[in-house]
């Protein structure tokens, strides 16, 4: 689900005007802990962007991010990355 919201994010709003775009799904394991990058090259994120807002999407992440055990960070140089940490229980 994370990748999904994700994926579909960045088509919607990091590539809405422009013909090309890079999307970039990692998933890493190392002993018993799991990391997922989802990066992309568009814009960035808006100003006012808070990714604990009541959107059907903040929402769906939140909840994936609670159920996972999951720590995520937000990067936002060019464009964006999302990572989440989570343990593989």
């Amino acid at each position: 689900m994370l990748v999904n919201e994700l994926v579909i994010n960045a088509f919607k709003h990091a590539f809405n005007s422009k013909d090309s775009g890079i999307l970039e799904v990692q998933l890493n394991k190392k002993q018993d802990q799991a990391t997922l990058i989802i990066s992309d090259n568009g814009p960035g994120l808006p100003d006012d962007f808070d990714a604990r807002t009541d959107s059907l999407g903040s929402l769906l992440i939140n909840t994936v991010l609670s159920q996972l055990e999951a720590e995520m960070d937000i990067e936002d140089k060019t464009g964006s990355t999302f990572t989440f940490h989570f343990p593989l229980n």
